[in-house]
């Protein structure tokens, strides 16, 4: 047996380990875990930037999907959201549905999707009963890129708002 030989053989096992179960892996430091207590941060250093190119807005909120209806706190007004259902259809301006298909060509990982409308708090007064026009609610969709699938929390993402 040569010596070229032996070392071949030797080093034969290594490099198996170098191909896991017949795959290349190579490690990136980028890509991380959803147990990984980085994983929160790079989300949203990652998404938020490049969301804006598409008018996207970040809501600075990170927080467990809700699984009914509530009331939230956006800014300045409070909003009644809930999970948008994948089998309704909701009518919506055209340039919110020319967003959502961008955001899906370029494969935005949203995982959820949440329905929002305006509920302004006006101030309590007591004139004479009369007749008041009702007033329809203005509208948002908002996204949420996971960042722990299984607690369903993640970065919330305004999608679009518009009046009614």
């Amino acid at each position: 047996m040569s010596g070229t030989q032996k070392f071949t053989e030797a080093f034969a096992g290594l490099s198996v380990l170098e191909v896991p179960y017949g795959y290349s892996l190579v490690n990136d430091p980028h890509k991380l875990t959803f147990d990984d207590p980085r994983n929160r941060e790079a989300t949203e250093a990652r998404f938020t930037p490049y969301l804006a190119t598409f008018g996207v807005k970040s809501l600075g909120i990170h927080q467990e999907v809700p699984d009914q209806k509530q009331l939230i706190r956006i800014g300045e007004f409070m909003w009644e959201l809930g999970l948008m259902d994948v089998e309704q259809v909701y009518h919506v301006p055209e340039w919110v549905c020319d967003r959502l298909r961008a955001l899906q060509r370029a494969d935005v990982p949203f995982a959820w999707f949440l329905y929002a409308e305006e509920r302004l708090a006006y101030p309590k007064v007591a004139p004479a009963p009369q007749v008041v026009p009702v007033r329809k609610y203005d509208p948002a969709i908002i996204g949420i890129i996971p960042t722990d699938f299984e607690r369903r929390i993640g970065w919330w993402y305004l999608i679009a708002a518009w009046l009614h």
